[in-house]
């Protein structure tokens, strides 16, 4: 993956879009973020996928979804159909 720092966006980001599809954002040698080209955002959006980025994100951040979904995996290792897992799990 390509590395940039943020000084360089800041200077001259012509050059630093449309280098490569990914490229991740550092500051004092720490990722601070990743800029995406616009062919793939397009992409990204258009798809679908990056609806589903956010939702997969936000799930990860939900404390409550967390619990749930690993409470649900430690008792049983089939499968369940959703709605019988929502009505459950009262979601």
């Amino acid at each position: 993956m390509r590395y940039i720092s943020t000084t360089q966006l800041q200077r001259d980001p012509k050059s630093v879009f449309g280098k490569a599809h990914f490229q991740l954002i550092l500051s004092n040698n720490k990722p601070q973020g990743m800029l995406i080209s616009q062919e793939v955002a397009e992409y990204l959006e258009k798809s679908g996928l990056m609806h589903q980025i956010r939702e997969e994100l936000w799930e990860l951040h939900d404390e409550t979804t967390r619990k749930t979904i690993e409470e649900a995996r430690s008792h049983s290792s089939e499968t369940m159909n959703f709605t019988d897992f929502a009505e459950e799990y009262a979601l």
